[in-house]
């Protein structure tokens, strides 16, 4: 299973991603450009669960790390905050976490 795709806009435009993993407060992606801290961005997405894809969840959020990852040269791992989450999102997100033993996130990151 791949994982769900993340698209984002900054003020350099937009892009897409590879989501990592996601709480209730952010989420962390892999990307092949390095974004700097506290850059603000609109992110786009759905999660997987339940046999079952959400609705586009739409965040906005603050880049708190990114880091290049040493095993892949010219790619990063970046960490959003989420600074504007609606809170039936966020709901949609808890639920996501609590289920996560049995979703593509816990055999992906098992891996």
């Amino acid at each position: 299973d791949a994982p769900p795709e993340v698209h984002m806009r900054t003020q350099d435009g937009e892009r897409s991603a590879a989501m990592l993993n996601i709480s209730e407060g952010g989420l962390a992606f892999v990307t092949d450009r390095e974004i700097p801290e506290y850059t603000q961005m609109e992110i786009q997405f759905h999660l997987i669960f339940k046999e079952k894809q959400t609705p586009p969840i739409g965040v906005t959020g603050q880049v708190r790390y990114c880091v290049e990852l040493a095993d892949k040269q010219g790619s990063y791992r970046v960490g959003i905050e989420f600074t504007r989450i609606d809170g039936e999102d966020k709901k949609l997100i808890a639920d996501f976490v609590k289920s996560m033993s049995n979703s593509w996130f816990y055999r992906f990151l098992k891996k």
